[in-house]
């Protein structure tokens, strides 16, 4: 069934009501050391389709650096490289077996070691590329029909191709591409960090710059080509299965990325391209001093004055990758705690105003209506629900925040709309097991009390279907919660650097009763 809202100042989407399983790409099952859009993604596709569910929703699809975090990417818009799958490369005749199998990529290790991948990944991204450029191809009819890549149909990356795929993408990717040869040509430091010509982009020297790195420039875009060609090729599999991917937008962007380095004027930074104030939480009940992200902040004045166009840029690309749109920390559209750069916590910031519905207007205006979701989280003002209940966007109601209240937490099913989206836990959260497991007892009884557990069915399904059932049109399980996985299997510690984002999938997953199990509860709760 879907649920409409009509409101005067934004048309608002239809959800279909729905379940789906919150899995990063990089969390796939792969011999190659991380996921990729390879076979193993399309097998979870038909995993989800077997399950009765409706969505898969990801994280961030960008390129990521120190820290690894998917939230803070060189770019809003350009693919992470390490998601290209090396059997489709095969596959092209753009590589060898011989080659995959002289180098080891942990396969079998239980997270993703980014410091092996970047040092063996771009080893083989750099063979292939030489391969397309001087137009010679190791494929034949036998190697392509092992892989069984026949659906993947386009030009495998020459000249010819990168120059089309170049002039279609021209509004992002020349600025992505220079940015990401000028990094390598100053050893990967952050662009405040170039010498004063190309940091401050003087075109005279930018443009000898292009001419004398044509070929690194020209890297980068058949990179970008076929992250781009061979995310299609999944995400027209998963329509085919009835699916829907639910993409994550970050609502800041990265200091050190193309977006601030080509974008200054847009932010709060000096003269020499530092932010003068940086994003951040204020302090609460579990952290005295804040949070201190670092990002730095919009100047929303000067946006606004270019009808958001960094915005609409933005969201134009995320609606292209994805077929719903998930906005990271919403309440930062209504107001933003704003810390001083030089400040090493967040304790002394303030609040300032964000654009507010100004900001979503003019998307729509550009884009149509805007099949948005929100991250909500954290202490609601009367600006920010205001906000979120013009825009219509539905909000997140975690399982896992709904016990401490008692019975007028906002965060029990009994208090949901339909316009609401529930999930059992977030990439932030511990897995739904190591939150039962560390319940306080009155806690946990009044959980078993709310969702009548009873110990034929167990805790785990007895959760899993007290979120199913939810009146929410959108109900979200992380696969660890499917899985009934420990905290080891955890994607995020918040406020912690290292160890983070590099949970791996190992194992048979596919169990055919647990898809049974999640069909059946499906199908009896009409998702």
């Amino acid at each position: 069934m879907n649920h409409t809202v009509e409101l005067p100042e934004l048309m608002q989407v239809s959800f279909p009501r729905g379940a789906g399983i919150l899995l990063p790409i990089f969390s796939l099952p792969s011999q190659y050391g991380i996921g990729t859009f390879g076979p193993e993604a399309y097998r979870f596709c038909d995993f989800l389709q077997e399950a009765g569910m409706r969505y898969w929703q990801i994280l961030p699809l960008g390129s990521t650096s120190y820290g690894d975090s998917p939230y803070q990417s060189f770019s809003t818009v350009a693919g992470n490289p390490y998601f290209i799958d090396f059997e489709y490369l095969c596959a092209d005749g753009l590589l060898e077996r011989a080659e995959l199998e002289a180098i080891s990529f942990g396969e079998k290790e239980e997270y993703v070691n980014y410091s092996l991948l970047y040092q063996q990944r771009y080893r083989l991204l750099h063979r292939s590329f030489e391969r397309a450029m001087g137009k010679t191809s190791l494929a034949t009819s036998e190697t392509k029909a092992a892989f069984g890549y026949s659906f993947l149909e386009g030009d495998r990356g020459t000249r010819e191709t990168l120059a089309r795929f170049r002039e279609k993408n021209g509004n992002w990717i020349e600025d992505y591409a220079l940015f990401q040869a000028l990094k390598a040509e100053h050893f990967a430091v952050q662009w405040t960090e170039w010498t004063p010509e190309y940091r401050d982009r003087d075109t005279a020297a930018l443009e000898v710059f292009r001419a004398q790195h044509e070929e690194d420039i020209l890297f980068q875009v058949f990179l970008q080509y076929h992250f781009f060609r061979q995310w299609k090729a999944l995400k027209d599999y998963a329509h085919e299965k009835g699916l829907l991917f639910i993409g994550d937008m970050p609502i800041y962007v990265a200091h050190d990325s193309a977006d601030v380095w080509v974008h200054r004027d847009e932010f709060y930074l000096d003269a020499t391209g530092n932010p003068t104030v940086v994003a951040g939480a204020p302090p609460d009940a579990f952290t005295a001093d804040g949070q201190r992200w670092g990002n730095p902040l919009y100047r929303w004045d000067v946006m606004a004055k270019r009808d958001y166009s960094f915005w609409v840029q933005r969201v134009r690309a995320g609606l292209l990758l994805y077929d719903v749109l998930r906005l990271d920390h919403f309440i930062g559209f209504a107001h933003y705690w704003t810390v001083p750069a030089e400040d090493e916590t967040a304790r002394y910031g303030h609040w300032e105003p964000g654009p507010g519905l100004s900001l979503f207007l003019a998307l729509q205006q550009e884009l149509g209506p805007l099949p948005i979701l929100v991250e909500d989280l954290g202490v609601l003002s009367p600006e920010v629900i205001t906000l979120r209940e013009k825009t219509g966007f539905p909000g997140m109601k975690p399982l896992q925040f709904a016990f401490d209240g008692g019975s007028d937490s906002d965060y029990l099913p009994h208090h949901f709309d339909r316009r609401t989206s529930i999930y059992t836990g977030t990439h932030d959260t511990p897995p739904l097991r190591t939150w039962w497991e560390q319940l306080d007892p009155p806690i946990r009884a009044f959980v078993e009390d709310y969702f009548a557990l009873h110990e034929p069915e167990e805790a785990h399904w007895g959760l899993l279907r007290g979120a199913i059932s939810t009146v929410a049109d959108l109900c979200i399980l992380p696969m660890q919660d499917i899985l009934w996985t420990d905290e080891r299997t955890r994607i995020n510690r918040p406020g912690s650097l290292g160890g983070n984002w590099k949970w791996r999938l190992l194992g048979d997953y596919a169990d055919p009763e647990i898809s049974k199990r999640l069909r059946t509860l499906n199908a009896l709760y009409g998702r």
